[in-house]
């Protein structure tokens, strides 16, 4: 099966696509993206969601993780992670003493849902 890109109308296969209510509230309308638009999009919430800043060094957010990373935990979680630019850059060198430095001064990261759940279920939250 097919179905067509809400951003770019490209036709995706079913198992490619991602679906997200793009960072609205529980109850909004569910879209269908295909890979690129997503990450293109996911980075700046949609237009609908300010992902903000570090509050420790006023770093951005980013995206924690590579590319495939992010679509798989999308499709199968239906969330994505951002975490603080400096503790990324950390990361990515392999830097573990700059990595336990950043997580003992508690640079943030934030999971976000790609598609709202619904707050009246017990395992919510």
């Amino acid at each position: 099966m097919t179905t067509k890109c809400y951003k770019c109308n490209q036709t995706i296969k079913n198992e490619e696509l991602i679906k997200t209510d793009e960072f609205k509230e529980y109850g909004a309308e569910i879209q269908n993206y295909c890979p690129s638009c997503f990450l293109e999009n996911v980075k700046s919430g949609f237009g609908n969601y300010d992902v903000g800043n570090c509050e420790i060094c006023n770093s951005e957010l980013v995206l924690e993780h590579n590319d495939s990373e992010i679509i798989l935990q999308a499709q199968e979680d239906y969330t994505v992670s951002f975490i603080c630019a400096k503790f990324k850059k950390a990361l990515d060198r392999n830097n573990d003493v700059e990595i336990q430095k950043l997580e003992d001064e508690g640079h943030d990261g934030i999971m976000l849902y790609t598609i709202q759940p619904n707050p009246n279920e017990s395992d919510f939250g």
